[in-house]
């Protein structure tokens, strides 16, 4: 493997090339590698995102890889997780065929409740191999019941997905043991490291109304500092960062819960409602009343279980 510091500069994408923003109303997004490469010239370009996370399975064929400026050959029966921040590319080297599975990163504390388990898969990619002749039927049933559930509507789909995914991790942390040995990335890059702590702690505080020279403090860095780390990795302000995982956790709220608008004002730490909807507003670019008209999907079991609402969270401020 070869680490090269032509990987510095590389773009951030929130979705996929040429996406702006996730699909609320999913868990994960599946699609078949195949076809993915199929759409964007045979390969997957290198790159990275912001708050999103990877699961790849390549079940037949082989390909050039690069993971955090590690180069080498893949070959299946092969897992890959990529977590945000972490950059990485694929081209095929012979005919292909597997899933890959993206999750936002929000999601992944909800999915991996233990926390020595979410940092794990959080912060370090992992790379687990298969011995090149057996294959991992376990492995390929959970993967097609997950695109079965993916590609139709039915009943409690969302408490599917969400098992098969869980169920998927299990199977990741059981055969850790054939990952591949020596794979250096916790120093490639110290400021997408940096910008995962960031991350980390947004998902703690972000609804404290915590002020980004208090997430510096924090880092053991300024203001500035923090900001132009941000702006140079994924051309965002700290606070853009703050305020689109505000603004997530708003739409979800209006999305699958019955909350009032100034009820979720208060759950997400906002002290006025009417600023709340300002904030929204602008964010979304309609008021969060409509967002719940045009949004709500027709079916409760279509989306997520409904959140707790027993903890009461400390008055969010005009953001600084």
């Amino acid at each position: 493997m070869e680490k090269d510091t032509k990987y510095q500069n590389v773009p951030t994408f929130k979705l996929f090339r040429g996406s702006q923003e996730w699909p609320i109303k999913e868990l994960v997004h599946h699609e078949f590698i195949q076809q993915r490469c199929a759409e964007t010239e045979g390969r997957i370009i290198t790159h990275r995102h912001l708050d999103l996370f990877h699961v790849m399975y390549l079940y037949n064929g082989s390909a050039k890889a690069v993971l955090d400026g590690n180069e080498f050959r893949i070959h299946a029966p092969l897992l890959v997780t990529v977590p945000p921040m972490c950059i990485h590319g694929f081209t095929p080297t012979e005919t292909i065929h597997g899933h890959l599975l993206t999750i936002p990163g929000s999601s992944m504390s909800h999915l991996l409740s233990y926390e020595e388990t979410y940092t794990e898969f959080a912060e370090q990619p992992k790379i687990i191999r298969g011995d090149g002749i057996g294959k991992w039927p376990d492995l390929d049933q959970m993967f097609r019941e997950l695109a079965r559930e993916y590609t139709h509507d039915n009943p409690s789909r969302y408490i599917a997905i969400q098992s098969i995914l869980r169920l998927i991790f299990v199977w990741a942390i059981r055969h850790q043991s054939s990952s591949v040995a020596g794979l250096d990335v916790s120093s490639s890059d110290r400021d997408a490291t940096r910008i995962r702590k960031f991350k980390k702690l947004i998902e703690i505080n972000y609804k404290t109304g915590l002020s980004i020279k208090e997430y510096a403090s924090q880092m053991g860095l300024s203001s500035a500092q923090l900001n132009n780390i941000c702006r140079s990795k994924v051309s965002q302000s700290a606070l853009q960062i703050v305020h689109e995982r505000v603004t997530l956790e708003a739409k979800r709220y209006l999305i699958y819960t019955s909350l009032t608008i100034s009820e979720v004002a208060y759950e997400l730490g906002f002290a006025d409602p009417a600023y709340f909807t300002r904030f929204f507003s602008k964010q979304v670019g309609e008021p969060p009343k409509q967002y719940r008209i045009n949004h709500r999907p027709d079916r409760a079991t279509s989306g997520p279980p409904s959140y707790a609402h027993e903890v009461s969270h400390p008055a969010r401020q005009a953001p600084q």
